[in-house]
């Protein structure tokens, strides 16, 4: 345990290193620019599916933690999308099923896909979970 906790207390020290080595830290790190032009460039791929009425970038705010700091609020950006059919709730719902499987919040009869929590690498499996056969019909 305290060879665990000599390691980890190291690589805090350094905080490139530890942004590098910790997937939260390398979330939290992210410009705010960065999930702007990812946003930017995925609302329009979720836009093209059948099943989407409308998905479009918007700012918005993230809430670091549920523990000590649950009111931290941390900018963000997130792809808003509105079914075409049936509800935001059921929308989310099959997302969660689906193949990959994508958690969102509902906010404002709309589904968000937060960018603050999501690798840069895992966009075109968001974009892959609402092409028709990758999520169960809702």
């Amino acid at each position: 345990i305290l060879a665990g906790l000599a390691a980890t207390l190291r690589l805090y020290r350094d905080l490139a290193m530890a942004e590098l080595s910790v997937p939260l830290l390398k979330l939290l790190s992210t410009p705010t620019e960065n999930l702007k032009n990812r946003a930017e460039r995925m609302a329009p791929q979720v836009a093209a599916a059948a099943e989407v009425q409308k998905a479009e970038p918007i700012e918005d705010v993230a809430y670091l933690g549920g523990g000590s700091v649950p009111a931290q609020r941390i900018p963000t950006w997130c792809v808003a999308v509105t079914p075409a059919n049936g509800s935001v709730d059921a929308l989310a719902a099959a997302l969660r099923r689906g193949q990959p499987a994508v958690y969102a919040r509902v906010q404002q009869d709309r589904v968000l896909i937060d960018l603050r929590a999501v690798f840069p690498s895992q966009d075109a499996q968001i974009v892959t979970a609402f092409e028709p056969g990758e999520q169960p019909t809702a």
